[in-house]
Parts: C-alpha cells; sequence; structure tokens
C-alpha cells in the first residue's frame, strides 16, 4: 500500500472517479485542483493550488510516494493556456518529484491526441510508431512524455505515460467505439501502474478491450493488466441514435477526428482548417469539448442589449455566454448582434428563452445559438417539447432556415446540429422537482439547469442565488445527484465566484456567475 497518494486535477471527470475509487491503494490520498473539492473524507486531505505555481506544486509533491496527475489543460485553446497548465505543470510537478523527500511513481494521464494524425486505418504501436500530435494540446501531451523519460533516464523518477482513449460511461460517438476506454479498466491500469515490482518508463494506450480499435499494447504486456470490458455493445444503441460519419470527414478519417480539423487558439478565436475538412465541418461546441474532458464551463450571463457590451464580455475569457432573453431586457434584433459580438472570439454563444414556445426556440438557433435554456419545464411532455423543437427530423421538427447558423457553425450545420446544439431544461418548480427522474431521461436532453431564485420561491424559501434556505438547499443537492446518475449535465446561477466554485464541488458542471447587470451595480 503506498504511503500518500497524489491526485491531481481531482475535480474533473476522471480525477473524481479516480478520487472515489482509489481510497483503497493508499493510507492517505491527497487531492488537488484549484478548487471545488467539497469537504475532505475520512482519509483525504485537500490542498489547492494552481499547477503553474512552483513552490505551491513542489510543496503538494513532497511526501506523496504516488501520483496520479489527471491535472491540466483537458482540452485545445490558447498556446498561454496550454504552455501554464500542460508545459509549466508538468516541469514543477517532475521537479517536485526530483525534489521530494520520497520519491513518486507516477500515472501520468496523456492523451491519444498525441498520435490524432494517424489515419483511422492505421495500427499503432506506442513504442513505435512516431507521434503526429492533431493540436496544441496534443502537442503538450508529447512534450510530457518527452520529459518523463528524460526524469527516468536522469533520476529514476518510474512513469506510466497512459495516452487516454475516451472515458465517458458509454462512447459518445462513432468514432469512439474505437477508442473508449471504461473507468472500470482505467482503475485496474492505475491499480496494476503502483503494484508492478518493475515500471520502467512505458508508453502506452489507456482503451478497453473493444472489438474496433487502432491500439496494440503488446510491447508493455509486462505490466498484466487485461482490460476486460468493450465497446461493442453500445454500437447499436449508437447506430439508432446517430448517423455514422461520412467517410471523407474528419471524424471518420483521423484517429483524433475534429480536434484534427480545429485551427490554432490564436487569439481566443480559432476556426475550423479547412484545407483539412474541405470546408465542411461545424465549428466545434467548447461546452461538450470541456464535458468530455471532465471539466466544468464557466458561463456569463448577458441582460443588457448591447452587441459592443457582449463583445467586451466575451473578451474576458468566458467559456460560454448567454443572451437573457427572459429576464434581460433584450429583444430578438440584440439579441442577433450580441450572439455575432460573441462569435469574434471562441466563447460559445448561448441563449436563454422566454418561455416553452417552438417559435423563440428556432429563431434564437437559426440566428447561432450553440445552446439554449428554456424556462418552466415541469413535465416530461413539456421536455420532449423542448427537444423536439431544438432537434432537425428526424430526432425532432424544428423548421430548417439556420440563416446565421450555417454561416457561425459551418457549411453541414443542417447534418451536425443535432450533436452539436446543447439543450438545458430548467428546473424551478415544486411539479418540475418532483418530475426530475422523468425530465432527465428524456432522450436528446443534454442538461437540467437550475434557477436557485424561482426554485426557492416555490418551495417557500427566499429568492435568493448562493445562501439558499435548508429546503432549496436539498433540492439542489438532489438535482445535482440525480443528473451524474442520468449521465446527464447540471447547471445552476451563482451570484459570486465562490459560490460557483462550491456547486462545481456538488457535481454541478456548467455554472454561471452573475450577469453583466450586476458586474457593472458591483463595480466589477
Amino acid at each position: 500500500m503506498l504511503r500518500k497518494l497524489l491526485i491531481t486535477g481531482a475535480n474533473g471527470n476522471l480525477g473524481s472517479i479516480c478520487r472515489r475509487r482509489l481510497g483503497h491503494i493508499a493510507a492517505t490520498v491527497r487531492l488537488n485542483a484549484r478548487g471545488g473539492l467539497g469537504e475532505a473524507g475520512p482519509n483525504e486531505e485537500i490542498v489547492y493550488c494552481d499547477l503553474s505555481d512552483k513552490a505551491a506544486v513542489e510543496a503538494l509533491v513532497d511526501g506523496c510516494d504516488g501520483v496520479v496527475h489527471m491535472g491540466g489543460r483537458a482540452v485545445e485553446g490558447t498556446w498561454e493556456t496550454i504552455r501554464a497548465a500542460n508545459i509549466d505543470g508538468m516541469v514543477n510537478l517532475y521537479e517536485g518529484a526530483r525534489k521530494s523527500s520520497v520519491p513518486p511513481r507516477i500515472f501520468f494521464a496523456s492523451s491519444h491526441h498525441a498520435t490524432g494524425f494517424h489515419a483511422q486505418t492505421t495500427r499503432l504501436d506506442p513504442s513505435r510508431s512516431p507521434v503526429r500530435p492533431d493540436g496544441l494540446y496534443g502537442v503538450s501531451k508529447v512534450f510530457g512524455e518527452a520529459l518523463a523519460r528524460m526524469y527516468f533516464d536522469k533520476f529514476g523518477i518510474e512513469t506510466a505515460c497512459v495516452r487516454i482513449g475516451s472515458c465517458f460511461p458509454e462512447p459518445p460517438s462513432h468514432r469512439m467505439l474505437n477508442s473508449w476506454l471504461s473507468a472500470n479498466d482505467m482503475i485496474s491500469l492505475i491499480e496494476r501502474v503502483f503494484s508492478v515490482p518493475r515500471l520502467g518508463c512505458p508508453v502506452l494506450y489507456g482503451v478497453s478491450d473493444n472489438d474496433a480499435r487502432w491500439w496494440d499494447n503488446g510491447s508493455v504486456a509486462y505490466l498484466g493488466w487485461r482490460p476486460k470490458d468493450n465497446s461493442e455493445r453500445f454500437r447499436a444503441k449508437l447506430d439508432a441514435g446517430k448517423t455514422p460519419p461520412r467517410r471523407d470527414e474528419p471524424d471518420a478519417l483521423y484517429q483524433g477526428g475534429l480536434f484534427c480539423t480545429d485551427g490554432i487558439h490564436e487569439d481566443s478565436t480559432a476556426r475550423p482548417c479547412r484545407a483539412l475538412d474541405g470546408g465542411r465541418a461545424m465549428r466545434a461546441n467548447r461546452l461538450r469539448e470541456i464535458w468530455a474532458a471532465g471539466g466544468a464551463v464557466v458561463n456569463g450571463w448577458l441582460a443588457v442589449p448591447s452587441g459592443f457590451s457582449a463583445e467586451t464580455m466575451a473578451h474576458q475569457g468566458w467559456d460560454s455566454l448567454t443572451v437573457d432573453l427572459q429576464h434581460g431586457v433584450v429583444d430578438y434584433q440584440a439579441a442577433v448582434s450580441m450572439l455575432t459580438a460573441i462569435s469574434t472570439t471562441a466563447t460559445v454563444p448561448m441563449a436563454r428563452f422566454p418561455w416553452l414556445d417552438p417559435g423563440h426556440l428556432m429563431k434564437a438557433l437559426d440566428a447561432g445559438a450553440y445552446g439554449v435554456i428554456c424556462p418552466m419545464i415541469n413535465s416530461r411532455e413539456d421536455a420532449e417539447k423542448l427537444v423536439a423543437w431544438t432537434r432537425y427530423p428526424p430526432l425532432g421538427t424544428r423548421s430548417f432556415g439556420p440563416i446565421r447558423g450555417l454561416l457561425y457553425g459551418g457549411a453541414d450545420y443542417p447534418e451536425k446540429a443535432n450533436d452539436t446544439v446543447a439543450v438545458f431544461a430548467m428546473i424551478e418548480t415544486c411539479e418540475g422537482l418532483d418530475n426530475i427522474e422523468d425530465i432527465l431521461t428524456t432522450p436528446g436532453l443534454d442538461a437540467v439547469y437550475v434557477g436557485p431564485s424561482d426554485l426557492s420561491l416555490a418551495l417557500g424559501c427566499r429568492p435568493t442565488f448562493d445562501d439558499v434556505d435548508p429546503p432549496a438547499a436539498e433540492a439542489i443537492k438532489l438535482i445535482a445527484a440525480k443528473a451524474k446518475e442520468h449521465g446527464k449535465i447540471a447547471g445552476i446561477h451563482n451570484g459570486t465566484p465562490t459560490a460557483a466554485l462550491r456547486r462545481i464541488g456538488m457535481g454541478f458542471r456548467f455554472v454561471t456567475v452573475s450577469s453583466d447587470a450586476r458586474l457593472m451595480a458591483s463595480g466589477s
């Protein structure tokens, strides 16, 4: 048994799985993130710090004889962002390991995006096949593997560089039938890394025993890891719910899929690489990328009807911005100008509608909203209407006419919009709370969103965002737990960043912080 195991990125998708399931391999588990870890468990200790803080990371690693490094940037971004988390952060981690009073063994979560530009027809051996990163994120993982090798050769620090495939409860796309890694297989691999007598510094792929797979881990058979799960059992469900990519599309050509078509995020704005996608690839939805990587989306809120104000907010680094057509003083014409302004950045444009109404929903989507939030969803019937009105046939009844959606999204918007646009149902009434299971199991619904003030009023409590009364607090906890149980995203409105971090720790993966009007009023 390890004396002290460090898990970085412990609030992310993979890190939280490790937190729940690796407590038995160490006397003490030290958890690290920048925030949102909640209360420490019986054998846990929590240390908050940024991986780019050299002194803090060296102190974090000291005394740990095992490290599961899940922290860092998990999706494409600007070089400055990736460098701080994945380059500087890795150097700081390994310097901490070199200087530690107890030399640790390390599980490094690399990524298959280190080899994403290989064709899907190519069988890869991690000990022989050349790296072919599909973006700056992939480049950072190649750097991490090289750094780990140098610290092993020079200082004897053992590391398993595991190119994680796609670790979700089930593969969300046909491409990921090849790269899927189950949580059970990931945990069994980590257990082997810390139990084998000799590790060295192997590079291997984190992938389950799928019938369809591109990777051969035969060169690291000495580890004794035998994955057991197989993605094939999900194929029929995928075939029924999604159209497979065409043979000439990036998701069918490259092992890295659409990562290969993403441009360089030079100034917070990235357009698809048209040389590779033939001018057709739809712009990716960064919300889905962040969620796929296990992260939480930080959303801003726009109530002021101004394109310039929206553009200014978009340049502040929000993951997404929501134009409020319900309680904001925003009409449709202003909303179009605001969505256009947001599109000058990599921030995802979203809209909150006045009501469950097909006209409002379809016009906002046609104007280029990549996410929609609909208030007062109280039943399965309401949720089904919401999904139908935001999806093209055969999944729904959305009318065709994406006048600006084509411009913003790309030429194949009609074919990809159903899988790209994110749909949120607001839970803010007693009826909605009572029907939460039925709402969450509605096919095609991506997420639920809590309006704490309306929910508090419905429960006879004070209308507030953050310090809600006990009945509302219990309801909010229930919604987060049920969303996680059913594999859906839970979102919530917050008044302050502190409250947002606390709710990320509760399991919310879409957190809104205040609004443009409130930020101006508070002098922010």
